[in-house]
């Protein structure tokens, strides 16, 4: 006999609360993932806004979180105090009323004057009342008293407190204070001798033996209510204190995250840039940022990297091919060395050999000593433009020599005056009788310079005369003196402008 499964039988899937705890979980998630998506996506001033509000909302929230947990279990101790002391009042007014009426149904002689009963009549009455009141309250679940033993109390024994309280207030209002005589009383006192004699006073004083105890156990319940409050005080004061200081905790948490978030991309484009600097290499990228304003800073400082890597190459071309050209200079300069000094060294051998002759005229003996000192003046200029390192440092040192000033001038002058008599015109020079005869300067600039000016004036001069003048100033120290080199010609003159240009380098007019 095969056993077949009962169609009606429904099972239950256990796995459903678990599964609704992940979808919920996820969607959680999902929503936190989005924040910090648009929170990474801020702009840097958005983001230290974001994180102000937050980091006082989130203190001022687990403040006031912190607080509300403290008052709320404040408040509930306290409640609880009050709601005691409220049983412990109820419960000991009740046990004094009980006595009183106690003693009023023992009616003894005190009360057996009339105006004393009628006093302690009203009186017996308000208590009998209130007393019924409280325990129709009680029954009625109105007041809930917190011990579940003062409740078994009050069961056991309403019906007959009950019952004594209706007996006894029977008989005070049956009883007139005017009309108490002799024979009154004692009909009274035989009722409440019956009353005294019944089963329901010794109940009620069973009643009254029991609210002793039932006081006792509230008093100490109220003791450990205070001391309950107490606790729950300082446990308030310690609630506030770790609200607020998870708090702070959260927002350093969150300061720190926002400022990694702010300062890791700075820090990657500091790194980058250095490395850059440092290295030159400029191929290098900084990273992509999601802040709006540090992924522009970073695109475009890789668009300046890239630019100057692209500068950097066209540099670094530029630079071979000066190398190159310098090295073509270099060589050409080599070769023009031997090329010009060769000829020009046998140029001024011979006229040395030619000057040294004794067949020729002294006029012969004067043309041969200016070409040897054209020659030499041109050698100078050679030895100048092929030395390579000063030229290519573009700096000329002044070498200072010692040597004789007439001579001196008289060889610039002999060398001018062969280019003007060949152009056909005079050439006048006029030294100042007191020229000093020695002189340290530049010799090789100073004959450069002279000659330049010279020529230029002969070149410019068609007609008349080119006249160069010397003279010296006086100083006040005798070894300083200043020389004043005046050339003048009658040729076409020269503009404010060439005067302005006449003493830029490479310039000609």
């Amino acid at each position: 006999m095969t056993h077949q499964p009962d169609e009606n039988l429904t099972y239950k899937d256990n796995s459903q609360p678990l599964r609704m705890f992940q979808q919920v979980w996820k969607k959680r998630s999902q929503i936190f993932k989005n924040v910090i998506h648009h929170i990474n996506f801020l702009s840097i001033e958005k983001k230290i806004k974001f994180g102000y509000l937050t980091s006082v909302a989130v203190v001022m929230s687990g403040s006031l979180t912190g607080i509300a947990i403290g008052d709320f279990w404040q408040n509930h101790a306290n409640s609880e105090r009050i709601k005691l002391r409220g049983e412990r009042i109820l419960l000991s007014k009740l046990r004094s009323d009980t006595i009183s009426l106690q003693v009023v149904a023992a009616f003894p002689p005190s009360l057996q004057k009339v105006r004393n009963f009628q006093q302690a009549k009203t009186t017996a009455i308000q208590r009998i009342t209130r007393n019924k009141k409280l325990l129709n309250q009680i029954s009625n679940q109105t007041i809930i008293l917190s011990n579940q033993s003062f409740q078994v109390l009050f069961d056991k024994h309403q019906d007959t407190h009950l019952e004594f309280l209706q007996n006894l207030e029977f008989l005070l209002n049956k009883i007139e204070p005017k009309s108490l005589g002799t024979k009154q009383i004692t009909l009274i006192k035989d009722d409440f001798n019956k009353l005294n004699e019944s089963a329901v006073i010794q109940e009620t004083e069973d009643f009254i033996n029991q609210l002793v105890n039932a006081i006792e156990v509230a008093e100490k319940q109220e003791e450990k209510a205070e001391s309950n409050l107490k606790k729950v005080m300082i446990l308030r004061i310690i609630i506030i204190f770790l609200s607020i200081s998870a708090s702070i905790i959260l927002v350093y948490l969150f300061v720190i995250y926002t400022s990694k978030n702010v300062s890791l991309p700075v820090t990657a484009i500091i790194n980058v840039t250095q490395q850059a600097i440092k290295k030159q290499d400029f191929s290098l990228k900084v990273p992509e940022s999601n802040t709006t304003d540090l992924a522009k800073l970073a695109n475009y400082i890789n668009q300046m990297l890239y630019q100057l890597k692209t500068l950097s190459e066209v540099q670094k071309n530029a630079q071979v091919s000066a190398d190159s050209a310098n090295q073509a200079k270099s060589k050409f300069l080599a070769n023009m060395s031997h090329e010009l000094r060769t000829p020009l060294n046998g140029i001024l051998g011979y006229a040395q050999i030619l000057s040294r002759s004794e067949n020729i005229t002294e006029e012969q003996r004067h043309g041969i000593k200016t070409i040897y000192q054209c020659g030499f003046h041109l050698l100078s200029l050679i030895n100048d433009i092929l030395d390579l390192s000063k030229l290519e440092s573009q700096k000329l040192e002044l070498e200072l020599v010692d040597f004789h000033l007439p001579s001196f001038i008289q060889g610039v002058v002999e060398i001018c005056r062969v280019k003007a008599e060949q152009k056909g015109i005079d050439f006048i020079y006029e030294p100042q009788i007191n020229l000093p005869i020695g002189i340290t300067t530049d010799k090789k600039r100073l004959r450069q310079i002279l000659i330049n000016l010279l020529s230029n004036a002969i070149k410019f001069t068609n007609a008349g005369c080119v006249k160069l003048k010397v003279q010296v100033s006086n100083s006040k120290l005798p070894s300083n003196a200043l020389i004043h080199f005046t050339i003048v010609d009658t040729g076409v003159g020269m503009s404010t402008e060439q005067m302005e240009n006449i003493f830029l380098p490479l310039n000609r007019l």
